[in-house]
């Protein structure tokens, strides 16, 4: 089998960028399309600037102010005990025998 000259892999590189903007510029991409079109930017050494590109700057601070508003409602666990007591065995034993009738 002859090997692909590379216009017609430049061709298919083309197809492929194109379809792939197209589906996700339209709203019809799966999450598997836009998990292909990260790759193959990864791929092909695409890379962004948050400083040159006004769309990615704006995400970022939309990120940022939902980590600063999900800060406040953390929820703190208490801490465990290294030793369960005999109660709480019991508590966990009977709901294990409950679960299985």
């Amino acid at each position: 089998m002859a090997k692909a000259t590379e216009a017609k892999l430049s061709e298919l590189h083309g197809v492929v960028a194109d379809e792939l903007k197209r589906r996700i510029v339209e709203g019809e991409a799966s999450a598997a399309d836009i998990g292909a079109a990260i790759k193959f930017l990864k791929d092909n050494h695409v890379t962004a600037s948050i400083e040159d590109n006004q769309g990615l700057s704006d995400l970022k601070k939309k990120l940022d102010e939902k980590i600063a508003a999900r800060a406040g409602k953390v929820v703190p666990l208490k801490p465990l005990s290294t030793v369960p007591s005999d109660e709480d065995v019991d508590d966990v034993l009977e709901g294990l025998q409950r679960g299985a009738m």
